[in-house]
């Protein structure tokens, strides 16, 4: 976006490395690559100063020393958390069945909202994630385990934002109850 509005490649490349460092202080440990700074770095494909879009091509990435899979695999977590979630989780929800009998299950367990479900979605029952299929942007489906059913009470199911602890809808409430 800055090359965009007019900025040059390289200071692109320094508003998000160098500049930062220096605003905070820490141009003496971060920031470049130098003998005795600490520094993760990416290996990319390409010169980013006659093409930034190159910074999209990368190739390997070194963190805390490590070599790191940047192929994001279906297990990828992303391990810096968000502060402010990029995609919004929808706050009202609505479950189908709001109950079920003790012992009962697997269960499938239907999320409803105006909009807004992506494939980054979960839902979770008591603070335990489910499995959970995006049916539509506006359906989630998940599967309530037998052993998850085992104790009669109410439970609060909400849908959050794979790694992203910021990113919840409020609570719609799940009833366990006895069996007759």
């Amino acid at each position: 976006m800055f090359v965009e509005a007019g900025v040059t490649p390289m200071q692109a490349i320094q508003a998000g490395t160098i500049n930062v460092a220096k605003v905070f202080g820490k141009d003496k440990d971060f920031g470049t690559v130098e003998p005795g700074k600490v520094a993760d770095i990416i290996a990319i494909d390409g010169d980013p100063l006659k093409d930034i879009w190159a910074v999209q091509n990368v190739k390997l990435v070194v963190l805390g020393g490590k070599l790191v899979d940047h192929e994001f695999h279906a297990s990828y977590k992303n391990p810096i958390p968000a502060i402010r979630p990029w995609r919004a989780t929808p706050q009202e929800i609505e479950i189908s069945p709001r109950a079920v009998v003790q012992g009962s299950g697997p269960a499938a367990l239907k999320v409803t909202a105006r909009r807004g479900f992506d494939r980054f979605h979960r839902v979770t029952l008591n603070g335990k994630e489910l499995e959970t299929r995006l049916v539509s942007p506006s359906e989630l489906e998940a599967t309530v385990p037998p052993q998850l059913t085992k104790e009669v009470d109410t439970y609060p199911v909400m849908v959050v934002g794979q790694g992203d602890f910021a990113s919840k809808s409020a609570p719609s409430y799940f009833i366990i109850s006895f069996k007759k």
